[in-house]
């Protein structure tokens, strides 16, 4: 399994302002300011991945779960539909 991305492009999100314990304060705070939320450009790449990367985490966790439990190798390909 691949996984391709266009370098360029980004995406506004909105993220949450970090605590206050976080070592990176100062840069932080110039970004932030006083607003607790605030819309930042994402890249598309890093976007994608943090929106679309759960699917292979779970297809993996599946497949540890059936080849762990029967103590044998996979055999062949094994492929999850449904998702």
């Amino acid at each position: 399994m691949t996984t391709y991305h266009e370098i360029g492009g980004t995406v506004e999100r909105i993220r949450g302002q970090p605590k206050k314990t976080t070592t990176d304060d100062a840069i932080v705070r110039r970004i932030f300011g006083n607003e607790p939320r605030k819309a930042l450009p994402i890249p598309a790449f890093i976007n994608n991945y943090n929106y679309h990367m759960g699917g292979v985490d779970i297809a993996d966790q599946l497949l540890a779960i059936i080849v762990g439990s029967s103590g044998l190798p996979a055999i062949g390909t094994l492929y999850f539909i449904g998702f």
